[in-house]
């Protein structure tokens, strides 16, 4: 599976042209989050797609609380490139109190990969492979899928 830039099965990492890469420490070993953002999503629908602009602002609402519950989940936020900086995911982080790993897919490597067409998007792994995916974050439903990939 290649992501981008460097990849090894022992630990993986992507380096997709950010300050800091992408890291994907433990996807083969521990359950894993993806959760692919855009930083504009809130304020650029708020007028024309309101529901939508809703829904990722509650989706990452959800996902800081999720993380909290869930920590021994290896969470990964991949933050859309379109208009978004060092200055906009430092803004996006403080604005929401993002405390679980997020970065800039600045090459869209990683989106490409896991297919992500719509924001807010929740990929969960078990194994490295794909379990569940949702654009809808109900945490309920969340936790329950959480609940089974911890209990092994």
């Amino acid at each position: 599976m290649m992501l981008a830039g460097k990849l090894s099965i022992d630990k993986v990492q992507i380096e997709a042209n950010t300050a800091t890469p992408i890291n994907l420490n433990g996807i083969v070993e521990t359950p894993t989050a993806l959760f692919f953002v855009s930083t504009w999503c809130d304020w650029y629908l708020k007028g024309s797609h309101p529901a939508v602009s809703q829904n990722c602002i509650a989706a990452q609402k959800q996902v800081n609380k999720l993380y909290k519950q869930y920590p021994q989940v290896n969470w990964v936020g991949v933050a859309s490139r379109l208009w978004t900086g060092a200055p906009e995911l430092a803004e996006y982080k403080k604005k929401f109190n993002v405390k679980h790993p997020l970065e800039v897919d600045s090459t869209n490597s990683i989106t490409f990969e896991y297919a992500v067409k719509d924001y807010p998007t929740l990929i969960l792994l078990n194994k490295g492979k794909e379990v569940f995916r949702t654009q809808h974050i109900n945490s309920k439903e969340i936790s329950t899928e959480l609940k089974q990939l911890t209990a092994h």
